[in-house]
């Protein structure tokens, strides 16, 4: 009998460290983090979106990404969609987005890029980031390289992108929003100076968040 009270007092311990891990909410509306690549030229040219990852007020991380057949030259929309993945953003993350948001640090769109060394070389792919705060205000930035951010930032975005992902086995058509890639096609272009990807070769590239 004591044995299964116990075990009913750590389950509910259990059941209340939980909800106390939720309990922290975002300080702001919402933040959208897009990774993609450019291809074409003049009017012909567009961005294809390959992961988005988007935050709500509520905490909640939807994220979204796309397997292609091609990586390389002439990009084209053939593909499938790798995973559609909804869960809880720990509450550790939030506290940091919070506090980077508050301070508005290395946060704002960068139209002027510093020219690339002949050394140095540039493999992409693109970033695109957009946030809300709460007061509705919309901000967006467009980056070739999360270091010359905010460091904080760029360390949380890259543990979320590590979050286990579930995996779409049906292997349904690839998500796409025409809106979204317009805008992000928009501030590409406004910046100056922006590393031109260089060609790897067709090269497979997975989900960071799947385990292999």
């Amino acid at each position: 009998m004591n044995k299964i009270k116990l075990l009913l007092f750590i389950i509910c311990l259990s059941f209340a460290s939980v909800v106390i891990a939720q309990n922290v909410k975002p300080e702001f509306k919402k933040l959208l983090y897009v990774i993609y690549r450019p291809s074409g030229t003049g009017i012909n040219k567009f961005v294809r979106v390959e992961t988005t990852m988007e935050i709500n007020s509520d905490g909640i991380m939807h994220r979204k990404f796309n397997i292609y057949y091609d990586y390389s030259g002439n990009l084209s929309f053939t593909g499938v969609l790798g995973g559609d993945t909804t869960y809880h953003v720990p509450d550790s993350l939030i506290l940091k987005l919070n506090k980077i948001f508050a301070d508005n640090k290395n946060l704002e769109q960068q139209t002027e890029f510093k020219k690339l060394s002949n050394s140095t070389h540039f493999y992409g792919p693109y970033e695109f980031i957009s946030y809300t705060n709460s007061q509705g205000d919309v901000h967006n930035l467009v980056t070739a390289d999360m270091y010359n951010k905010n460091i904080e930032f760029r360390d949380v975005l890259r543990k979320l992108l590590r979050m286990r992902s579930g995996v779409n086995r049906n292997f349904g058509p690839i998500f796409r929003d025409i809106e979204l890639e317009a805008t992000i096609l928009k501030y590409h272009n406004g910046c100056k100076n922006l590393p031109k990807s260089e060609d790897m070769g067709n090269i497979q590239v997975a989900d960071p968040g799947v385990k292999h």
